[in-house]
């Protein structure tokens, strides 16, 4: 075998086995954020719950909030309905100035 063709079955093996160990490194990396993203997962999960929950409570409150409001709209149009019809009931018997 001639000297180029050791050096670079040399060079092939070590790369390969630097590629291998990196690889080992990587796996290890892989796990160990997998374990920690599951711990972030359960201790969040307490805080999404509330935050979910306090979500519902605030949509619920302003579903009624916008009720109420048309509620009072309704009665707001009730009253300037009555105010115009005494108005004009008023005119209708006031004597006409002139």
């Amino acid at each position: 075998m001639s000297l180029p063709a050791v050096v670079f079955l040399v060079v092939g093996l070590a790369t390969a086995a630097i590629l291998v160990v990196l690889a080992f490194g990587l796996l290890g990396h892989v796990k160990a954020l997998g374990r920690a993203v599951t711990a972030l997962s359960r201790e969040a999960e307490p805080l999404v719950a509330e935050i979910r929950e306090q979500g519902e409570r605030a949509q619920a409150r302003a579903i009624e909030i916008q009720r109420r409001q048309e509620r009072l709209r309704t009665e707001r149009e009730r009253i300037r309905t009555r105010r115009e019809r005494t108005a004009k009931r008023r005119r209708r018997r006031s004597p006409a100035r002139g």
